[in-house]
């Protein structure tokens, strides 16, 4: 019969503890992932991407970020970076959902995104529900719908005067505009 030393069930029980705090973090890191999923399609989705592989702002995946540490996209985040368009989000954003959506950015790649009828149907919102109130045709000539532009105005620095505006292509005017905030 084989008789174990006196550090066998210790070094057993260390195991199965570091084990099992492995398995937590993992978890948490998990949930602290679909929050900065969250956090990026309310924030930033607009100007990276919904997948994060850039629109007219840069990409944000772990492939274009591999040269630029956690600390220096939380940096870049919460102070914004001049001459472009990128605002500061330290007022809007704590340092821990900063560091949730820099984690996101260095491990992540670009996502498949899809958005069909169904999810349009949930995400329409009726900004006059009483249809007979609104004027019996526009309050400007649209001579052309081509001519119709709509600018979505996020406010300085996405600070919350969010807006579509409305303008005639053709002489630049604005014609209207509907708040979105």
């Amino acid at each position: 019969m084989r008789t174990h030393s006196k550090f066998t069930w210790p070094l057993l029980a260390s195991l199965v503890i570091v084990i099992m705090a492995g398995l937590t973090t993992t978890v948490a890191k998990a949930g602290d992932m679909q929050d900065a999923e969250k956090l990026f399609t309310q924030n930033c989705a607009v100007c990276h991407g919904a997948d994060r592989g850039g629109y007219f702002a840069p990409g944000l995946t772990k492939e274009r970020l591999t040269n630029t540490s956690e600390a220096a996209l939380r940096s870049m985040m919460s102070n914004g970076i001049s001459e472009t368009q990128m605002p500061p989000w330290g007022g809007k954003l704590t340092t821990a959902e900063l560091r949730k959506l820099s984690a996101l950015f260095k491990s992540t790649s670009k996502t498949k995104v899809s958005f069909g009828m169904e999810d349009i149907k949930k995400s329409l919102k009726v900004h006059v529900a009483d249809e007979s109130v609104l004027p019996s045709k526009p309050t400007y000539p649209i001579r052309d719908m081509n001519d119709l532009m709509g600018i979505m105005a996020r406010g300085r620095y996405s600070t919350g005067n969010s807006r579509v505006v409305f303008f005639d292509g053709k002489t630049n005017r604005q014609v209207g505009e509907i708040p979105t905030t």
